[in-house]
């Protein structure tokens, strides 16, 4: 696909396709490698020149990795790690992880993520931990990050490295500000009329407020209202209070997802297996 003629230029140019992959704008790559913007777009240039393909698509002020860019990502990142890990250690040690990883968190998943990732700050000071919030799983497939948290209805494509954590169950909450009798039900997208799981549990006769986004549902409920939520959400939350037992699962679960060409990596490694350690109260 590509005129490998010119490798000098792909091997001397790679870190600034790194660098736009990390920091998704011209401007920060270039501050990263401490150059100005005209060279990042310059070396850019030379280097899809050489591999005779282009690394990214450009829509509405965003740089999108192309099919071949992540592809060629992929290989950049491993070259990388391996020349970091044997700068940083000798033949008869094992690689010290070093470099940057990107980890991307659903918001609700957040709290209980934190102390992970603060004690792998301390523990592991060459690696940078570059964290985000976000419920899409687009973002790991497209390589913009390089793990992803999430809680998710269905196991991830095969073309993603993925450890199902734990499942996660909901039961009813209730605002401790609120008089049950008197408490409106909040519903979630979807609900526009009393779900099943309120049987039993609670007389609603119409659902008239339906909150979208389950950190936002969360605040309404714990501001006078009543609402499924997940137990390790609820429980956490000191403004609320359980009323219900734990309600049938609805298929949801906490997944840990990576690339497949990245699950071996001592420093993606090293953040995918203490995360793996999290643990959200379910019963």
């Amino acid at each position: 696909m590509g005129n490998f003629a010119h490798i000098s230029d792909i091997w001397a140019n790679a870190p600034v396709a790194l660098a736009l992959t990390r920091f998704k704008t011209f401007a920060a790559a270039a501050q990263s490698l401490r150059v100005d913007r005209t060279t990042i777009a310059r070396r850019l240039g030379q280097l899809e020149d050489a591999l005779g393909a282009r690394l990214f698509d450009r829509t509405n002020g965003q740089l999108i990795l192309t099919n071949f860019g992540r592809q060629f990502i992929g290989y950049a990142e491993a070259a990388e790690e391996k020349l970091l890990s044997i700068a940083d250690t000798d033949a008869n040690a094992n690689p010290t992880p070093i470099g940057t990883v990107r980890v991307s968190i659903a918001p609700n998943l957040m709290p209980a993520a934190a102390p992970i990732l603060l004690n792998l700050s301390e523990e592991y000071p060459h690696l940078q931990l570059c964290i985000s919030a976000s419920y899409r799983l687009e973002d790991v497939e497209s390589r913009e990050t390089d793990i992803g948290l999430r809680v998710l209805q269905k196991k991830p494509d095969a073309s993603l490295h993925a450890v199902k954590l734990q499942d996660v169950y909901g039961a009813i909450y209730q605002s401790k500000s609120a008089q049950t009798e008197s408490a409106p039900f909040i519903g979630r997208v979807g609900e526009l009329s009393p779900p099943d799981y309120l049987k039993g549990n609670l007389e609603v006769k119409k659902v008239n407020l339906i909150v979208e986004g389950i950190v936002e549902h969360g605040l309404m409920v714990a501001e006078g209202g009543l609402g499924r939520m997940p137990i390790f959400m609820g429980e956490a939350n000191p403004n609320l209070t359980r009323v219900s037992d734990r309600l049938p699962p609805e298929g949801w679960a906490v997944w840990l997802v990576t690339h497949n060409g990245l699950k071996d990596s001592p420093r993606v490694k090293v953040v995918f297996d203490h995360l793996k350690c999290i643990e959200l109260a379910n019963a």
